[in-house]
């Protein structure tokens, strides 16, 4: 039952007033400046309804509970004499939601009262629902980190760090490496068109089968073909599409194969400074290929040289993609590939929302036999 509370000066007023209302309310009345009537301001309430004088007299305590209630929204309903309706000025409705003349009209009084409790019950009901999302996609956002590699492998010979970061609370980058022994790693960075719930769900699904499928099929090519074979019938049902890097590191040989799958974004980094695009060779996934072959390309490594790939979360709205030489000197005298991602994602903590998921990845030659251990980039 909802509660209303009565501050009207005038006592028989009050309790007329109160009787009327007790039929289908609990209703507190208090005298004003009576022993109750603190215990009865303190008290929680659905809707205050208030005459002018009460107004005046308690119009400090009327702002600072209803701030306090916010965002939910807490009615306050003004009883005034005919006369002194047209006194009201836009300070009232700094205070007041509705404004009703004396005498009172039972039926007019009811209609307000329903009315404002409603709209009061209305704005309760969102913002539990609003706190159950948050709390919904706080324990998205965790599952979705935790679905992220925890560090980076030891690779001898490599330094390698990542970070996803995405726009919302979940989003539709992801990174991934696996250690498949003997010096062969497989690394991952993939975009999910989209953003928030829809691509989480669909980057979920598309790294299970990219790991799933890479047990059987550690090389890339046939490995992406593997994963368009599976998903894209359903990726093409819902219109959306992957990009996806995806590479095996060879690290004795120095040597990675990688499949581009529409992505783009990323660069190979020689120590002299020369920069060098990375090549697409493949659709994305989702996107009707002609057969299903995705041919591979291949980069060698000496020490020094560095392997970035990054999503469309770094490049700014309405802006190109930054050029390889660009990058390079952004990248110039990092000693490390978790400097190289703290460079490249330093932009994001401005106190502007991003406008896309931001993934990077850095893999780096170090030319050493010496076996790295840093924290995940």
């Amino acid at each position: 039952m909802s509660r209303i509370l009565l501050l009207i000066g005038h006592s028989e007023n009050r309790r007329l007033l109160a009787e009327w209302l007790r039929a289908r309310y609990h209703v507190a009345a208090p005298e004003v400046g009576g022993a109750d009537q603190g215990a009865a301001l303190a008290a929680p309430f659905d809707l205050c309804i208030v005459d002018a004088g009460c107004l005046h007299r308690f119009e400090g305590w009327a702002r600072a509970v209803r701030s306090a209630s916010q965002p939910e929204f807490l009615p306050f309903l003004l009883l005034a004499h005919r006369h002194d309706v047209g006194l009201a000025t836009g300070q009232i409705w700094r205070t007041v939601d509705e404004l009703i003349s004396a005498p009172v009209e039972k039926v007019e009084l009811h209609a307000r009262v329903e009315m404002l409790l409603r709209a009061r019950n209305l704005s309760v009901d969102n913002l539990r629902l609003l706190r159950q999302v948050e709390a919904d996609l706080a324990r998205a956002r965790s599952v979705q980190e935790q679905l992220l590699p925890e560090r980076p492998i030891e690779v001898e010979g490599f330094d390698l760090a990542a970070r996803c970061l995405p726009s919302r609370e979940v989003g539709g980058d992801f990174y991934d490496w696996q250690d498949l022994g003997r010096g062969a790693v497989i690394l991952t960075l993939g975009d999910v068109m989209g953003k928030g719930m829809a691509a989480a769900l669909l980057m979920a699904t598309m790294r299970a089968t990219l790991r799933a499928v890479t047990r059987a099929t550690p090389q890339p090519g046939p490995a992406l073909d593997a994963v368009r074979l599976a998903l894209a019938p359903d990726l093409e049902r819902t219109g959306s599409f992957v990009t996806l890097f995806h590479a095996r590191l060879d690290a004795p040989e120095r040597r990675l194969a990688y499949v581009d799958a529409g992505h783009g974004h990323g660069l190979v980094l020689r120590r002299n400074g020369a920069a060098a695009g990375i090549e697409r060779c493949a659709r994305p996934i989702g996107v009707p290929a002609p057969g299903r072959a995705c041919p591979e390309r291949t980069i060698t490594f000496e020490a020094g040289d560095a392997l970035v790939v990054y999503s469309d979360g770094l490049i700014a709205p309405g802006a190109p993609p930054p050029t390889p030489d660009e990058l390079a000197r952004r990248l110039n005298d990092a000693p490390t590939a978790a400097a190289m991602v703290d460079r490249l994602v330093a932009d994001r903590s401005g106190p502007t929302p991003p406008a896309d998921d931001l993934t990077v990845l850095v893999l780096r030659c170090t030319g050493s036999d010496e076996r790295r251990s840093r924290p995940g980039g």
